[in-house]
């Protein structure tokens, strides 16, 4: 029994160390600071990443991983700890009266942090926490136009593979630079039949792209000048909420 509380004492010390480092870390680092022998450390972060709660970057440092970051959300959220981008989309949707999300980029996968739904909410329904295609959504495609091409490449490939990420970049090329030139994306029933959307980067002067917000709405009801003007008025919300959070950004 010592011995098991051990090993999961260890476990957990790995966690810690990689979740609050102020930057990824390296398994020996990790091994430094914990004072644990680096196969140990090694072996421990192995599972962690096999579970998702770590990820080892491309450059072999490790840093808390995507399933990790939706578990705290859900938390967050059931805890009622709402932050900033949860205000932003009420608040929006009081406006637009159509599904309004906030997503955030995360390591290299956009997970959704706030969902507003109208009184009739979209056949489709996506939670806090869930991970969004960055080469099939609004929302996704509005974070990609932002970024510069090695961070989108690596964000395609954590979608779709590394091998699928540079022919689908190139594909995606005339859509995202007209993105870049009207500072919105359009979905017109391209992500799922009968759905409109249009999404706005959130956008850092330092981080550039972190995450984006959009309205969705079902083509018969959500007509294109009302996603026009929904398209403004993300805008508006998206300078407001430039440097609103600190913290929030810096999950990015």
């Amino acid at each position: 029994m010592t011995e098991n509380r051990s090993y999961l004492a260890r476990i957990l010390d790995v966690l810690d160390l990689v979740v609050t480092a102020e930057a990824p870390i390296s398994a020996t680092g990790v091994a430094a600071a914990g004072g644990m022998p680096a196969s140990t450390v090694f072996r421990l972060t192995a599972l962690l990443a096999e579970r998702g709660l770590i990820e080892r970057l491309p450059s072999g440092l490790l840093a808390p991983g995507s399933h990790l970051v939706r578990l705290g959300l859900r938390a967050m959220t059931r805890a009622g700890g709402s932050a900033h981008l949860e205000a932003a989309v009420r608040h929006i949707a009081a406006d637009i009266s159509e599904s309004i999300s906030a997503g955030l980029l995360i390591g290299d996968e956009i997970v959704l942090v706030g969902r507003q739904e109208p009184d009739f909410a979209l056949r489709i329904v996506a939670a806090v926490g869930d991970v969004v295609t960055p080469q099939t959504s609004a929302m996704g495609k509005a974070i990609l136009a932002f970024l510069p091409p090695s961070r989108q490449l690596s964000v395609l490939a954590k979608a779709v593979g590394a091998e699928q990420a540079p022919e689908l970049l190139n594909s995606l090329h005339d859509e995202l630079l007209d993105i870049r030139e009207c500072g919105f994306a359009r979905d017109e029933e391209r992500y799922a039949v009968g759905q409109r959307c249009r999404a706005v980067p959130l956008r850092h002067p330092s981080l550039g792209a972190y995450g984006a917000l959009s309205a969705a709405g079902p083509t018969a009801r959500f007509k294109y000048s009302d996603a026009e003007e929904a398209a403004g008025r993300l805008v508006e919300a998206s300078h407001a909420i430039l440097g609103a959070d600190a913290q929030t950004v810096a999950l990015a």
